[in-house]
Formats: C-alpha cells, sequence, structure tokens
C-alpha cells in the first residue's frame, strides 16, 4: 500500500473514533434534556467548545485568511441548522428514532455528492449505503407508525448533515481552504446563533430556559464539548479530505450502531436480536464501501 492509502485508512479509522462518540453522545445528550432545555444545550457545547479551541489556538485570527473564515461561517449555518433540529427533536421523539431518521443522510449523499461537486459514487459505496440503510432499520427498530412533529424536524436535521458533508468537502479539496479557519467559523456561528436562539425562544417567548448544574449535566456538557465537538470537528475537517463525502457518510452513519448499544448500557433502552442483525448489517456496508476496492486492485479473489 502506497503512502496515499495509509494516510486514507488513517483518516477513516480517526472518522469511525469521531463516530463512536457521536454515538454515544446520544443517551447523554438525553441525560443532559432533563438539566437543561434544548436551545440551552446547543449555546453552551458549542461556547465552551469555542473558549478552548482559542485557547488552543491563541493566535488563529492572525494566521487565516478572511476567505476561508467565510467558508466556515456558511458550514456554521449548516452545521447550526442540523444541531438545533436534532436537540429539539430528540427532546420529543426517541434516541432511536432520532438516530434512525438522522442516519438517512447516507442516502442523500450520493445525490448531494453528484449533484454540488460532480463526483459520482462508486458500485461499492452504493451497495454500502444500502446495506446501511437496511441494517439502520433494523436496528433502531422504528416499528411505530406514526410520525410526529420531532420525527420530523430530525429529518431536517439529515438534510442539513448532508449538505454540510459535501460541502466541507468542496471547501477542503477544491477551494483549499485552511481547516482551522473552516472550524473556527463553524464554532462562532454555532456559539452566536445557539445564544441568540436560547435568548428569544427559551427566555423572552416560552420562558423554558433551564439549567440544573449538578455532576451529571456538568459532565454531560464537558463530554459532548470536549470530545464529540472539539476533538471531532478537528478530526473530520482536517482528515475528511482524504475520503469521498458518501464514504465518509457511510462511517459516520456507524453512529447510530454505537448509539442503540450506548442507549441500552446507559439509560436502558430496548436492545433486542433485530437490532444486533442491524448493527452487523451496517458494519459489514461499511465494509464493503471501505475495503471493497482494496480487495480489488490487489486482486485478492474471496
Amino acid at each position: 500500500m502506497d503512502e496515499s492509502g495509509k494516510i486514507k485508512i488513517k483518516a477513516e479509522f480517526l472518522l469511525l473514533f469521531v463516530s463512536i462518540n457521536w454515538g454515544i453522545s446520544f443517551p447523554i445528550i438525553k441525560i443532559l434534556l432533563q438539566y437543561c432545555s434544548p436551545e440551552a444545550v446547543v449555546f453552551y457545547r458549542f461556547a465552551i467548545t469555542l473558549l478552548l479551541f482559542l485557547i488552543l489556538y491563541p493566535k488563529i485570527f492572525t494566521k487565516i485568511k478572511f476567505t476561508d473564515l467565510k467558508y466556515g461561517l456558511i458550514l456554521g449555518g449548516f452545521v447550526f441548522g442540523g444541531f438545533i433540529t436534532q436537540t429539539i427533536g430528540l427532546s420529543i421523539t426517541t434516541s432511536q428514532k432520532s438516530a434512525f431518521i438522522t442516519g438517512t443522510y447516507v442516502v442523500l449523499l450520493p445525490f448531494a455528492q453528484y449533484l454540488i461537486i460532480k463526483k459520482a459514487p462508486k458500485k461499492e459505496n452504493i451497495v454500502g449505503v444500502i446495506m446501511v440503510m437496511i441494517g439502520l432499520f433494523f436496528l433502531t427498530q422504528i416499528k411505530e407508525a406514526n410520525f410526529n412533529i420531532g420525527d420530523f424536524l430530525t429529518l431536517i436535521c439529515a438534510v442539513f448533515f448532508t449538505v454540510h458533508i459535501v460541502y466541507l468537502d468542496k471547501f477542503l479539496n477544491e477551494k483549499k481552504a485552511d481547516y482551522r479557519a473552516l472550524v473556527l467559523g463553524q464554532f462562532l456561528v454555532m456559539t452566536i446563533a445557539g445564544f441568540l436562539s436560547m435568548t428569544l425562544v427559551e427566555v423572552i417567548i416560552t420562558k423554558t430556559y433551564f439549567f440544573e448544574i449538578n455532576t451529571t449535566s456538568v459532565f454531560s456538557i464537558l463530554y459532548i464539548s470536549v470530545v464529540c465537538t472539539l476533538l471531532g470537528w478537528l478530526i473530520i475537517n482536517n482528515y475528511q479530505r482524504y475520503t469521498t463525502p458518501v464514504k465518509a457518510g457511510i462511517i459516520y452513519s456507524m453512529e447510530v450502531v454505537f448509539a442503540v448499544f450506548s442507549a441500552y448500557l446507559i439509560i436502558n433502552e430496548s436492545l433486542e436480536l433485530d437490532q444486533i442483525i442491524g448493527a452487523i448489517l451496517m458494519l459489514t456496508g461499511m465494509a464493503v464501501s471501505e475495503f471493497y476496492g482494496y480487495i480489488k486492485k490487489s486482486k485478492v479473489t474471496l
């Protein structure tokens, strides 16, 4: 395997690491919503992350181009749309339904990738997407026929995440943007928009703002801020360039596998045989998308 192949494998394993932590965050956020209102979760999550990022890169504003920061602000708009609709939706629907509907972005990605960056997905990517979606259905056990407002908001979230993944690829590979500027732009938008949303909706209009400070809420907000957001965003904004949006989406969809198992372990949501079958199908789908090309190139026959 050449050097570029090694970098690609490293990048995709790092993206999988991010997906694992995103999956764990589903039940963690579900717990946090008992102590903190939805818009407040989004604001505090990104305010803490932005503060830590500026401590990590104290001279960042002098080292980046405004054009790259502008790209980051655009991405931040997509991220905010995704996070706010997902968080509000999660307060209404179950974490498993939220995980399934969020995961539908893997179906949207091949079309978005072709429309936005004119890059057609490979056959193994399409096979992987189909297997992931079938596995996703079994894994999250969507047995309820009703489609509530929380589910609808989560579907909108999936659209935002789809566009974000493809435009991140465009800005990294076509525009050669500095990933730190992209990260900064996204954190700025999320923090400012989160504050305005929290103030307008929860403090002024509905008066539903609350944040109960205790060990559980502090640990939860720090985990999703430091591990899932700061570390996760630095990884995906630096390493997604080494793969395609569709393959990245398949890897990101693995968060649902870990969301369901984490929900079982942490908040006692159900885990049954068909969910285990679904997890196996999803992991197989990722493996097909990931390794078929290498097997074909190496002329390995199974």
